[in-house]
């Protein structure tokens, strides 16, 4: 009888710690629908020291909380003296984001029961730097860009409206504009293997925001929000890139990883928005006019 007791009581302690972690992970599972309103890409950082370097870049890119297909981003720059480059980039996304509720957890009736965000991404930039050796070796580097951006993204938003049932969906799309500078250091100790690492601060405007919903219920979220529209976020983005040689000299590697911060996250209390937090890239990078260069 008294093996039996144990027994028992150990049972109803293991049924106990089942039910705790059912019951915390659906409260930890269940959120509210975010707007991720920014998603970070790999800086055009260069490692330049001289007239007529140059590069042709293209990443595949991975961004924070989101099920997506890799993101691609294209980046060129050339110096055009020893001590000026031009750059220009372009990327796109396409992320994906999924949210349940229950009910019986909610804290305000009427909340949607289950949300898929889609979006597409697209930015393109422009801008040119002045890059300097602070060593006698050249080893050592400093640049600083600025630039002009400008691009849209969409949302689409589909989901189950628990109060009656029905379907719904809603559409945004607003254009951007963006303007950034970037300090950064390079680091060239040897021919194979470089480091760079970059600071950049983007100020983002959002154009009006286009809506189109179904007839379940019309939209009243964050996007539309008149707060949003017209408005500027600025956001801090450091980054750290790797570069690594191939035999050919025109050929190199490169790793990323850039982290985004919004300079003022109180703007996004009570508006449902959010942005990415990080990206990470891994890409080929060509310096064209060392090809002939390699030939010869």
């Amino acid at each position: 009888m008294k093996a039996k007791f144990i027994s028992n009581r150990h049972m109803r302690k293991v049924q106990l710690c089942f039910f705790l972690f059912f019951t915390t992970g659906i409260f930890v599972s269940c959120k509210s629908p975010e707007y991720f309103i920014y998603s970070p890409s790999p800086p055009v950082n260069p490692f330049f020291k001289e007239k007529g370097d140059s590069k042709i870049s293209a990443y595949v890119s991975a961004a924070s909380g989101t099920r997506e297909e890799p993101g691609i981003d294209f980046q060129a720059a050339y110096a055009i003296t020893n001590h000026l480059a031009v750059t220009g980039s372009f990327f796109y996304r396409k992320e994906r984001d999924e949210y349940s509720n229950w009910h019986w957890f909610r804290p305000t009736p009427g909340e949607n029961d289950s949300v898929v965000n889609r979006y597409h991404r697209r930015m393109g930039e422009i801008g040119m730097g002045y890059f300097t050796a602070i060593n006698s070796k050249k080893t050592i580097i400093f640049n600083l860009y600025a630039g002009y951006g400008w691009g849209n993204f969409f949302v689409n938003e589909n989901g189950l409206n628990d109060l009656n049932g029905q379907q719904y969906r809603r559409e945004y799309k607003t254009n951007l504009k963006k303007w950034y500078i970037q300090p950064s250091m390079n680091f060239m100790p040897l021919k194979v293997f470089k480091v760079g690492v970059a600071a950049k601060l983007s100020s983002v405007n959002y154009d009006q925001v286009g809506l189109i919903f179904s007839n379940a219920e019309p939209g009243n979220r964050s996007l539309d929000n008149n707060n949003f529209t017209n408005h500027t976020q600025l956001f801090i983005e450091p980054s750290v890139n790797l570069q690594i040689a191939f035999p050919p000299p025109w050929l190199k590697l490169d790793l990323g990883l850039t982290i985004c911060k919004n300079y003022d996250e109180r703007a996004y209390d009570r508006k449902g928005l959010n942005h990415r937090v990080f990206n990470a890239s891994i890409g080929l990078t060509f310096d064209l006019f060392k090809i002939n260069t390699d030939k010869k």
